[in-house]
């Protein structure tokens, strides 16, 4: 996944982000986040992307998981 990160971004969200993926889906998807500084459009010049802002914190309340326990798996 090729992902612009806010200027903001606390620090290891994206092994974070990784490891709550791995975890939701048993191991089965094997996700893998790129920073990258644009997402190019394609060949027929459309633009392709999602523009979701993720509060990683939320996700691993929500699935009652400690923000260091995620990281460390």
């Amino acid at each position: 996944m090729r992902v612009v990160a806010r200027k903001d971004a606390p620090e290891g969200t994206a092994a974070r982000f990784e490891a709550l993926m791995a975890r939701k889906t048993g191991g089965k998807i094997d996700l893998t986040i790129a920073y990258v500084d644009a997402l190019p459009p394609s060949p027929r010049a459309k633009r392709r992307f999602i523009d979701q802002r993720l509060d990683i914190a939320a996700i691993e309340n929500a699935m009652n998981l400690a923000p260091d326990a995620v990281a460390e798996e």
